[in-house]
């Protein structure tokens, strides 16, 4: 006898009937598809990243980012246009912390780092600008001053504070956004405050510009977007480039 097969069309008084168990099965497929294409994309991101971070530049190939993945070529242009997109990718889900003005903020005033935020923001490079952290006693304006009158990054730390608009536990990117970097008081302050209030959270930073203190050391293009580090401690601070 054959076995008897139930086609009642699915519904809420039937929910095993019908197509039920067939769009189960489908859920689960595509499930385990989204699953396998997510792996591959971070490792993507990942290996990318690591090349930036050992290079201190953004200046590798598609073909450098497969060989490290481990992963195909073809497979990569399955999730990436190119190497523009891969790098919108490392940044889009980051919010954009613009970094504040020597002075605490007055109505009307130019803000250039929540400006240069917001424009990262609309080209694709960051979720959402959170102006986070804010100015509450002035300090000296860096690129204006003697080397002496600086103020040390401890000094940056005791005039900002940090506002709690993010969930506790936040673990997710802060790109503290700049206009200008000199020595670098001003960012690592920022990065260290944001890092007291959301300590699992990744923070790292992004200037338009930087100083040079010479020729020897000017970029050979207008345009060499490069990755840095900044090292302090007390009565010392080196950028580095």
């Amino acid at each position: 006898m054959a076995p008897m097969v139930d086609r009642t069309p699915a519904n809420d008084d039937n929910p095993v009937g019908g197509a039920a168990w067939r769009d189960r099965a489908v859920e689960r497929s595509t499930r385990a598809a989204r699953q396998r294409a997510a792996t591959r994309v971070q490792q993507f991101l990942d290996a990318a990243r690591d090349i930036i971070v050992e290079r201190s530049s953004i200046d590798f190939t598609v073909q450098e980012v497969v060989d490290r993945s481990k992963q195909s070529l073809r497979s990569f242009y399955q999730f990436f246009d190119g190497k523009h997109e891969l790098l919108l990718a490392l940044f889009e889900d980051a919010l954009l912390v613009p970094v504040p003005k020597s002075a605490p903020l007055t109505a009307g005033a130019l803000w250039a780092s929540d400006r240069i935020a917001k424009a990262m923001c609309h080209a694709g490079f960051g979720r959402d600008v959170a102006p986070l952290v804010e100015r509450v006693r002035p300090v000296a304006t860096s690129h204006l001053s003697a080397g002496s009158e600086r103020a040390w990054p401890d000094q940056h730390r005791d005039s900002v504070t940090v506002g709690r608009d993010l969930p506790v536990g936040f673990a997710g990117r802060l790109v503290l956004v700049d206009d200008v970097v000199t020595r670098g008081s001003t960012l690592l302050s920022c990065a260290l405050a944001l890092l007291e209030t959301y300590p699992q959270a990744e923070v790292t930073g992004f200037a338009v510009a930087r100083t040079v203190k010479g020729e020897d050391e000017l970029p050979e293009s207008t345009v060499q977007p490069v990755l840095g580090t900044i090292d302090w401690r007390p009565g010392w601070i080196e950028r580095t480039p």
